[in-house]
């Protein structure tokens, strides 16, 4: 690789390991047990079984849902609300800043910035309430807005020593109360500022004003086919590169979580999933069942091929190592061990299988064959088909095995290339 090459890659990787990038990254991990238990209790309410409901309405009641719902409300539909909270513990993380006092003035000023009232059925307006569906999937571009915005500035009087220090005498959690009080003040006033700036020039919130002009085009543009061709094409093109591609998808999951959760939205509320009750038909569920799916390339089919086709000691003996780690979806060892990373051969079928994993997922959607994703989701490491079968039941388990099937077939030729030369150094090895 040349040196012009290499600049490249150093800048970008520079780049995503800016403080608001880390801070976005490892802020979107740490919501992984609020999505994953919520979406639990999710596929209880709305198990794919026929008779589901009227037989847990025969065990416990007419409202059997109203707890499970609760649950719901307080894990997945709150995503904006713990989103702002997470990135900006990060961010003071990194900044090695107390991160408890940054991510909780960050949390007042989100609060500060979306509507303060709900209106029901009739129209009138209800004061001194938080709307839920600010605080999860319609506030979550604010929340990240809000969370660096607030975060660097906090972060950036502290570590001017713009703070009230008190004498060594006073204890340490009234004396650390105090340090927080300048900056965090100084980022409640902003927020204050804007939510006045936003209702003067729009008569909205700021996070009303953030969804028009900022989440719903990129909730259009991510839940669309070609959102997630160019987010498959961006994450896997710098994984090549060995720029983990979480750093990508940490800019477009919050996206495609707002439309998993506008779905079920839908769902909950007794309508169809269809488009034309206005849901998206790209969600998180494309990059987690489909687009990397046994890991980052859809590598299964290389690892599928390794064990079964290999001549090479080489190749063989690295598909059992790395067999049971792809079944649970991770695949660093087919990546840096076959390798696919910095591999120029590689980079065709660790683009390709991908798209036409997304592809397939897509056609199935519009073909009708497979309804459209609600907000129902499991645990990163859970191997495919069982994966598909929770999420989508036997339809999408079916497609799963579609795309295993591709996987295999793509990377096959470039798998026997490489294994037809390493099986012929193997033996002139042994020839000497």
């Amino acid at each position: 690789m040349n040196d012009r090459t290499m600049t490249w890659v150093e800048k970008v990787n520079s780049f995503f390991s800016l403080p608001m990038m880390t801070a976005l990254k490892n802020g979107m991990v740490r919501l992984m047990p609020f999505t994953i238990v919520g979406s639990i209790f999710i596929l209880l309410g709305n198990f794919p079984i026929a008779g589901w409901s009227d037989m847990m309405a025969g065990w416990f009641g007419p409202d059997w849902k109203i707890p499970i719902s609760q649950v719901q409300y307080a894990t997945s539909d709150m995503l904006g609300l713990l989103m702002v909270f997470f990135i900006a513990y990060e961010y003071a993380k990194v900044e090695e800043v107390e991160p408890m006092a940054c991510a909780s003035i960050a949390l007042s000023c989100f609060l500060i910035l979306i509507p303060g009232f709900v209106t029901n059925g009739e129209g009138v307006m209800i004061q001194d309430a938080i709307p839920k569906s600010w605080i999860g999937g319609n506030g979550t571009c604010t929340a990240i807005v809000v969370a660096i915005l607030m975060s660097w500035l906090y972060c950036k009087i502290l570590k001017k020593n713009i703070v009230i220090r008190l004498p060594e005498s006073v204890p340490a959690n009234v004396a650390s109360s105090f340090i927080a009080l300048i900056p965090g003040g100084a980022c409640i006033i902003l927020a204050f500022g804007i939510c006045v700036g936003a209702r003067a020039l729009a008569d909205i919130s700021f996070a009303e004003l953030i969804y028009e002009i900022i989440q719903t085009p990129l909730q259009a543009a991510t839940g669309s086919l070609g959102g997630i061709i160019v987010m498959s094409l961006l994450m896997n093109f710098v994984w090549f590169f060995g720029i983990h591609n979480s750093v990508i998808g940490s800019m477009f999951n919050p996206f495609l979580n707002a439309n998993s959760v506008a779905n079920q939205a839908i769902a909950d509320a007794g309508m169809a999933v269809t488009v034309a009750n206005g849901a998206y038909i790209v969600t998180a569920q494309y990059n987690r069942q489909f687009m990397n799916m046994s890991g980052s390339g859809v590598t299964i089919g290389l690892v599928l091929a390794m064990v079964f086709a290999a001549k090479s000691a080489r190749y063989k003996s690295l598909g059992k190592i790395a067999l049971p780690a792809t079944v649970f979806n991770i695949n660093e060892p087919v990546l840096f061990g076959f390798p696919i990373a910095y591999n120029p051969r590689m980079i065709i079928p660790f683009v390709a299988t991908p798209l036409c994993a997304i592809l397939t997922c897509y056609i199935a959607q519009v073909t009708g064959f497979l309804p459209l994703f609600t907000n129902v989701s499991v645990p990163w490491t859970t191997p495919c088909i069982i994966s598909g079968f929770i999420v989508g039941g036997w339809k999408l388990a079916l497609l799963q095995i579609v795309v295993i099937a591709e996987s295999f077939f793509i990377y096959f030729p470039f798998f026997r290339k490489a294994d037809q030369e390493a099986y012929q150094e193997e033996l002139s090895g042994e020839e000497i």
